[in-house]
């Protein structure tokens, strides 16, 4: 049985954006002050229309109305609700001490009563405020019916006070609660662009991006809802749904994609580098192949530095390369196998090939590594006893030609001459090679 992975890719998305809408949901309404606004940000001249309006109905119910806004603001809830209480019998028909009271009530977790007050405040005065009240304790109560209202009376709040953030929440919190995602994309745009630093609406935009499969932005967004005071249990119940190892995987593959595109244009540059270098050597030797007395021109010498630089790097890139060459080894060998999967077919024979080669690269390269190589070179060894004359001449040819020194020459049937150096990549990298000519 094969399963569409763009299938499994969309249930998962679904399962992580509904899981993190409850969490959201419940972490900020639970989490949620009574009062739309702290102390600190309270609109002055709202504040001065709500005591306006208070005033035409009863002036002596003004002071006491501060008094209650007071104790809210600094915590004193009981305070607040015994104020609010005052005015409202002084004012039957002042609506913000209905929202107000439906705000304490919601905070004492009497959620029926908080909206009942909520709908009082709303059939007196039909504003945005009431409206964004309502909508907040109606997603709080979670009825059958409850997150649709709610939508619908936060849908409305946001077109009266567009720039109210609590407005912006509950249409935002409603959208998330009917799973609307076009009008949530809308109202997390709002909410960030009225409030940059609401954790909730970076916690959405997390959800968001994580249902686009955005991975890392959505861990980025997440990460900071928590910096910015969101519910770290929440925040990180998101993120172990699967958000942070998918952005996981995409820094990886990103690093390795950054790396094999380096190790392939080094390769480049020294494959042309050597091609370059190994042209102009010809080239010297070819112009200076008649000087008996063997002087070597600065030119040469730089040359010979250049020349030297190159296989050293050369050497060590043998070895760096040696786990960029596995991996795409495992690519292929993947890459085969997940064009079967797309195609419903299995070539068993093929696939045995293929993975029988696999296992032989990757036990050759492995062999190289850890495995010495043997002397290729066999031959008579001539000491300098045997052969004082040669030896003086090989010395003599390596001093003049600045190189290391002979330390051991060996006669072969062949008809050839040449030199080898024997040696790991450190000591020809100090120096220490043994260089043994062979003739």
């Amino acid at each position: 049985m094969i399963v569409h992975k763009k299938r499994l890719l969309g249930l998962l998305l679904v399962f992580i954006l509904l899981m993190g809408l409850a969490l959201s949901a419940c972490s900020y309404i639970s989490g949620a002050t009574p009062t739309s606004t702290p102390a600190s940000g309270r609109d002055p001249v709202l504040e001065q229309r709500i005591e306006a309006q208070l005033e035409q109905m009863d002036s002596e119910a003004v002071p006491i109305y501060r008094q209650a806004t007071i104790a809210m603001d600094a915590g004193d809830y009981a305070q607040a609700k015994q104020l609010y209480q005052q005015v409202l019998e002084m004012a039957p028909d002042f609506a913000t001490a209905y929202r107000r009271l439906g705000y304490l009530e919601s905070n004492d977790s009497n959620i029926d009563r908080a909206i009942e007050l909520m709908q009082k405040a709303l059939a007196l005065e039909q504003d945005g405020y009431n409206q964004s009240a309502l909508a907040m304790v109606l997603l709080q109560r979670a009825g059958p019916y409850d997150y649709q209202e709610a939508f619908d009376l936060a849908s409305q709040a946001v077109q009266l006070i567009p720039e109210d953030e609590q407005a912006v929440v509950a249409w935002l919190l409603s959208a998330s609660a009917v799973t609307d995602i076009e009008v949530m994309r809308q109202a997390d745009e709002r909410l960030l662009q009225v409030a940059p630093d609401n954790p909730l609406g970076h916690y959405e935009a997390g959800l968001l991006a994580a249902n686009d499969g955005k991975w890392e932005k959505a861990e980025r967004e997440l990460l900071l809802s928590k910096k910015l005071g969101f519910s770290s249990v929440a925040v990180q119940s998101t993120l172990d749904s699967g958000i942070s190892k998918y952005a996981l995987v995409i820094r990886l593959v990103r690093l390795g994609v950054f790396a094999m595109g380096l190790w392939f244009f080094g390769f480049v540059f020294l494959f042309l580098a050597g091609a370059m270098l190994s042209k102009a050597t010809l080239k010297t030797v070819a112009t200076s192949q008649y000087d008996l007395a063997l002087k070597i021109s600065p030119k040469e010498r730089r040359l010979r530095s250049i020349y030297r630089a190159v296989i050293t790097i050369l050497s060590v890139y043998f070895y760096i390369s040696i786990p960029f060459v596995i991996v795409l080894l495992l690519l292929v060998v993947a890459g085969a196998f997940y064009v079967f999967t797309i195609l419903h077919t299995l070539p068993i024979y093929l696939a045995l090939v293929l993975v029988f080669m696999l296992i032989g690269s990757l036990y050759a390269i492995l062999r190289s590594i850890f495995t010495k190589s043997r002397e290729a070179i066999t031959g008579k060894e001539l000491s300098r006893s045997d052969a004082p004359a040669l030896w003086y001449l090989v010395e003599e040819v390596a001093r003049k030609m600045e190189v290391e020194p002979v330390h051991a020459i060996q006669l072969m049937p062949d008809a050839m001459i040449g030199v080898t150096e024997r040696g790991s990549i450190m000591k020809k990298m100090r120096g220490r090679s043994a260089a043994n000519p062979f003739k």
